[in-house]
């Protein structure tokens, strides 16, 4: 090993290149700065490391714990969540896309980012390790993953072990070095080493073999502060005071060279090598960043930087010792504020001088901006010249003309001397005045004109001998208010603007052209004439104003860009760029605007500008649009269009499903797998969020419920809720939106399925609508039934009204004409009693069996107890009736044909005991099991034979009924035995039912 030192010519030469480091050369990059600090949500303003995962998302390690940032927000992690200690060294995202956190004195935690890795309801997000019983062991200044290996390096030396399944086992020391500090970072050279440093040596890992290099400046404590690895595979190491490359050979020797530091250089704490090669020092005076060409430039000068890294948008990002994280984007705005030598940090305004250099002023002086570096001119901040404000400006000829508060001042140019500057007078029998708003020189006479504060109208014609400050308004011209705007057309037409109205000078007559704007009271604050000669008026109030007629006797001005467009209602300066597009002063910043395709851009201090207060802008002979504004002044080159930013991508970072968290990754996820929710939780709150820093700007999201749906307006509310979703398929989607319009190509989403309550969901129905059929079937089949069972009792009464009372009737006709012709009527009136007693008999049942009152089986047994009573009371027969309680029966229905027959099968069978039987007893039975009714009849009389021929039809008539019936039909009798008849028929489901459930109550 030898150690090499750069010639000290060449060291000369690179530390006079940046002399001047504290000023930015024109070949330096722009950076817009950000900061963001406790007040914003950060852990705690001391940030030791800084890190970008592959989602994005920006990593802080503090004093306090880990503080994830998208942009927008933080979300911070300690000890509540699972670190093993809140002092962060290091934060480490492995080839896995495992996070790693090392800890000082806690050992090592990976982060569950995988809510399966998660207990159900845990608060913990973090794994912990420890490589060692003691406090030094599990001091851990960085890790890393080299296959399935995890390498710690600890205080007390480097270590490692297996891992399985993501986690390690049984730590060992492969490389004990008490006492080590470690640079918190890791790099892995072209040959696939990976390289860490501590105090005093360079360790290489490659698979088992670990290798030690010793550092030529180090030896002491804490001396190596960073690591990086250039383009050229060579070793950078960062030292308090040094920058030294190494460089190994082929057979593994290795020479060492120290890169010049630009004078002076504050105590080094980190180093970044950018994707240009450039290096980035934080340093313990703020931030500094050396070219490849030796050029360097100095950033956040009153910070102590101790953290850098660079994110995948080319953004530099500065963890600070106390002032949190700051952020240098990449910008193509440009500014210088007092910190680069400007007098004053309020810009009155800027003009581009004809040798190319620009020249601004302030209420402290004048300065000039020349090769990128700002010089104040001398003698510009005496009390007379401090407060020139607007009224500066340079003619054709290069001399420069200067208002104040005692008048017109006039020097020969090119440059602008303070010491040459000549007072002129004004015209005899004329008060000197000041000079009020922007002097305004003739590109086409030797005319300066500028309002005086007397409210009159001067000019000074430069080429004349002895010539004054003369008033060009008649004294009876309207016109007697100051102009604060003066502007030329090309027609040879004045445009003034007073602070109040609108007027114009054509052929040496004033106009006023206020009343054109009708009932609004225009308040102009600048005019401006493009190169299509239409004519453009920024006002105080109302935005933009475009009169296409300047020439017209009236013309007609139209509102081009309102308070909406603008986000204010102010227009203070309006200039032109070679591509025709105007460049607009406000109190939003830089305005950019396309008339042709209504195209707007703002530029504000997010972009780089030095403040968001822009009093006056103007473009160079180059194209380059230069702002004056209310902290410092900036430029941005016209003719280079920033290139259009890619949107981030959106994650979904928080799901409730009414009121209870569904479990997502804690670092978000695009595609949450479809749910199936169930009807009583249609409460959907969705949180999202898309890391995005720097050019973006501020982002913004659309969001639609379903594909067919069109997307809402862009907002910057990162959450949405649902509540009340109707039954249905749902598609929520969700992309972000910059703050130029341009839409992320991929969205973030889910489906969403929520399941209708069960008597809405199409198998329910289908059951409900086929139960509904069958009990319209039922209910047809019941009606059927009654009206069939109505057809056979009209029927059947048909046939009694003919057999019984018309054979009886005309017994009755025969019997009455026999005894008047015999003239003995008591036997044949005895004979016409019985028949009629008889016929009332059969007329009341037919009236029982049709009245639908009795349709119930109640009613059944009390007729069937009343003809037992008739039939077998005068025989002294004992008759006992079975049936279930009344309240059951009267829950079963029968049909009339029904009780009849039943009735008739009763009255069949007790006039058959009545005069065959010779009982003393019957019992008539009436059981209702299942879906089935059973009858029975038994009494205890001398019986019968069923097989002997009888000329009755009384076995016969059983039969017919119990068929009318669907019934079967049972006789039990022997000659001297008992006689039992029954009868068992089915009866409707819903009446069975009917019956148990009143037996299920009782």
């Amino acid at each position: 090993m030898q150690t090499e030192r750069i010639p000290m010519l060449l060291a000369v030469v690179l530390s006079a290149a940046s002399a001047s480091a504290h000023s930015r050369g024109s070949s330096e990059p722009n950076f817009a700065e950000h900061s963001w600090s406790v007040a914003d949500g950060l852990a705690h303003e001391r940030v030791n490391c800084v890190m970008q995962d592959h989602k994005g998302w920006i990593w802080l390690g503090t004093w306090e714990g880990v503080s994830r940032f998208d942009g927008a927000k933080f979300v911070t992690y300690s000890t509540r969540e699972g670190l093993p200690n809140p002092f962060v060294n290091s934060i480490v995202e492995d080839e896995s896309r495992r996070i790693w956190v090392t800890t000082n004195g806690g050992g090592i935690a990976r982060l569950l980012d995988d809510p399966a890795q998660r207990a159900t309801g845990a608060k913990e997000r973090f794994k912990r390790y420890r490589l060692g019983p003691s406090s030094e062991d599990n001091t851990v200044d960085v890790l890393f993953v080299d296959g399935t290996r995890l390498w710690c390096a600890a205080e007390t030396g480097l270590y490692r072990a297996e891992l399985i399944d993501g986690a390690p086992r049984a730590f060992e020391c492969a490389l004990p070095m008490p006492r080590a500090s470690w640079v918190p970072t890791t790099v892995r050279d072209h040959a696939g080493r990976t390289w860490l440093a501590n105090d005093v040596d360079l360790v290489g890992v490659d698979g088992e073999h670990v290798e030690r290099i010793a550092i030529p400046s180090g030896g002491t404590e804490s001396n190596v502060v960073g690591l990086a690895i250039d383009g050229d595979g060579r070793l950078l190491v960062a030292t308090h005071t040094s920058l030294l490359a190494c460089t190994r050979g082929k057979n593994g020797e290795t020479t060492w060279s120290e890169r010049a530091l630009p004078a002076p250089v504050a105590a080094i704490h980190t180093l970044l090598l950018d994707r240009d090669q450039a290096a980035w020092l934080g340093t313990q005076s703020g931030l500094m960043r050396m070219a490849p060409d030796g050029s360097s430039t100095r950033w956040l000068r009153d910070e102590v930087v101790y953290a850098l890294t660079q994110d995948r948008a080319g953004n530099v990002w500065a963890g600070t010792w106390s002032s949190g994280v700051h952020l240098l984007a990449p910008s193509a705005v440009r500014s210088w504020t007092t910190a680069d030598g400007l007098p004053d940090r309020s810009i009155a305004q800027v003009v581009p001088a004809r040798d190319g250099h620009i020249v601004g002023t302030t209420g402290r002086g004048t300065f000039e901006v020349r090769d990128g570096a700002v010089r104040v001119l001398p003698g510009s901040g005496i009390e007379r010249f401090a407060h020139v404000g607007m009224s500066i400006g340079q003619s054709a000829d290069g001399g420069w003309w200067l208002g104040n508060e005692e008048g017109l001042w006039s020097a020969p140019g090119p440059e602008l001397d303070f010491t040459r500057l000549k007072l002129l007078a004004f015209e005899p029998g004329r008060a000197a005045t000041n000079v009020f708003g922007r002097i305004l020189v003739s590109t086409t006479t030797h005319d300066v004109l500028f309002g005086g504060g007397d409210g009159r109208l001067y000019a000074f014609d430069s080429a004349a001998p002895n010539a004054t400050c003369r008033s060009i308004a008649p004294d009876d011209s309207a016109f007697l208010t100051a102009a604060r705007e003066l502007s030329f057309a090309t027609d040879g037409t004045l445009w003034l603007a007073p602070y109040t109205g609108l007027y114009r000078r054509r052929n040496g007559v004033f106009e006023d052209v206020s009343q054109v704007f009708g009932a609004s009271i225009v308040q102009p604050r600048c005019v401006h004439e493009d190169k299509r000669g239409r004519v453009w008026l920024g006002t105080r109030n109302d935005g933009l104003w475009r009169i296409d007629d300047p020439s017209a006797d009236r013309p007609s001005p139209v509102n081009v860009l309102g308070r909406e467009d603008l986000g204010t209602g102010a227009v203070w300066s309006i200039c032109e760029d070679p591509r025709g597009r105007l460049w607009l002063a406000s109190g939003h910043g830089l305005v950019r605007f396309d008339a042709d395709s209504h195209e707007i851009t703002a530029f504000t201090t997010r972009d780089g500008l030095a403040g968001d207060i822009v009093s006056h802008c103007a473009c160079d002979a180059d194209g380059r649009v230069w702002a004056a504004t209310s902290n410092g002044l900036s430029v941005v080159d016209s003719a280079l269009d920033p290139p259009p930013v890619t949107p981030p991508p959106v994650f979904i970072t928080r799901l409730r499903i009414a009121g209870s968290e569904v479990s997502v990754p804690e670092t978000g996820i695009t595609h949450v797998p479809a749910l199936e929710l169930g009807p009583d939780q249609n409460d959907v709150e969705i949180a999202f969020a898309s890391p995005a820093y720097g050019c973006e700007g501020p982002m913004r999201w659309q969001y639609r419920l379903g594909s067919d749906v069109e997307w809402c307006a862009p907002g910057d509310e990162a959450q949405v809720r649902y509540a009340r979703l109707m039954p249905g398929r749902y598609a929520f989607e969700v992309r972000s939106v910059t703050s130029t319009g341009n839409v992320s190509a991929e969205t973030a989403g889910f489906a969403l399925t929520i399941f209708p309550p069960m008597w809405q969901r199409p198998w329910f129905v289908g059951i409900a609508l086929a139960l509904l059929a069958f009990l319209g079937w039922l209910l047809h089949r019941a009606r059927l039934r009654r009206a069939l069972a109505l057809e056979r009792i009209r029927s059947q009464i048909a046939s009694d009204l003919h057999d019984d009372l018309g054979a009886g009737l005309a017994q009755i006709a025969i019997l009455s004409e026999v005894a008047r012709r015999d003239g003995a009527a008591h036997g044949h009136l005895a004979e016409i009693a019985g028949l009629a007693r008889t016929m009332r008999e059969s007329v009341g049942e037919i009236v029982w069996a049709i009245d639908p009152r009795k349709d119930q089986a109640d009613e059944l047994v009390r007729r069937m107890r009343q003809t037992a009573c008739n039939l077998l009371e005068s025989e002294g027969v004992d008759v006992e009736l079975r049936a279930p309680p009344e309240a059951v029966l009267e829950r079963v229905g029968l049909a009339p044909d029904q009780r009849r027959h039943l009735l008739l099968v009763v009255k069949e069978a007790l006039t058959n005991v009545a005069r065959h039987a010779r009982a003393s007893r019957v019992v008539i039975e009436l059981v209702l099991e299942g879906n089935t009714l059973r009858l029975a009849i038994e009494d205890d009389g001398r019986g019968f034979d069923k097989a002997a021929e009888t000329t009755g039809n009384g076995l016969r008539s059983f039969e017919r009924r119990a068929n009318a019936l669907g019934a079967r039909l049972s006789i039990r009798s022997n000659p001297g035995e008992r006689t039992r008849i029954e009868l068992s028929m089915p009866i409707s489901r819903l009446h069975v039912h009917a019956v148990a459930r009143e037996d299920g109550g009782r």
